[in-house]
């Protein structure tokens, strides 16, 4: 059983480039068309590889953290990143204040998805952003035909605020959106919300184990027996 402690989100290392990499360029073309981008218009993985190690070699050498990439862990092992982009700068603020950003996720295998990781990380990763850059707000443009990424503002209770069209330099073409939208005031409520599904979701799976069981011996009670 996964805790909510067991999901962390932390600073992007150099010991989770490969698992970056891997995600982004040996999971096949059919991985990347499925998101919506364009193989032929990602960096070449070694410009990747170089930009990565770019960025947290200047957050170690400045001594403050301003990478918009986050880890996402369970139980220590780096299963994906969430990361910032289009970050709006603040007029006449320090380097790395901005007003706003727009927030993504990548679960990178299989195996780790559908655990409820994002439900959890989702939560953890804005806290750690809005502290990062001081941002007013962390936008959300979520492809209208991901009913996962949908799904899980749903159950945190971020409301969707219409419809849009999000681009970047990667895509094919640009996607067709749900819009959302969370303030640093929202965040508590998301976070009291995110808690209290995990608890059901935890009393849910300790009720499941329980009954499993029980039903094993009312089918079938000669397998219950020692020879």
């Amino acid at each position: 059983m996964i805790d909510v402690a067991d999901i962390e989100v932390r600073d992007f290392d150099s010991a989770d480039i490969d698992g970056f990499i891997a995600y982004w360029y040996d999971g096949g073309d059919d991985h990347l068309i499925e998101m919506g981008v364009d193989p032929a218009r990602l960096p070449g993985r070694r410009q990747m590889r170089d930009m990565l190690a770019l960025n947290i070699e200047r957050d170690r050498s400045d001594g403050v953290p301003r990478n918009a990439i986050l880890s996402v862990a369970l139980k220590g092992q780096t299963v994906g990143v969430h990361e910032l982009t289009h970050l709006e700068p603040r007029a006449g603020a320090a380097p790395g204040r901005y007003v706003s950003g727009v927030m993504h996720a990548h679960i990178w295998s299989p195996e780790h998805r559908r655990l409820g990781i994002g439900i959890v990380s989702y939560v953890k990763a804005m806290g750690a952003f809005f502290t990062r850059f001081s941002l007013d707000s962390i936008r959300f443009e979520s492809p209208a035909d991901n009913v996962g990424a949908n799904r899980v503002k749903t159950r945190l209770g971020i409301a969707a605020q219409g419809e849009g069209v999000f681009d970047l330099p990667i895509l094919r073409t640009p996607l067709r959106t749900v819009r959302y939208s969370v303030t640093p005031d929202q965040l508590p409520s998301i976070t009291a919300r995110m808690e209290a599904l995990w608890e059901a979701r935890r009393h849910g799976g300790l009720a499941a184990s329980r009954e499993r069981p029980a039903r094993a011996r009312s089918t079938n009670p000669i397998s219950t027996r020692m020879p």
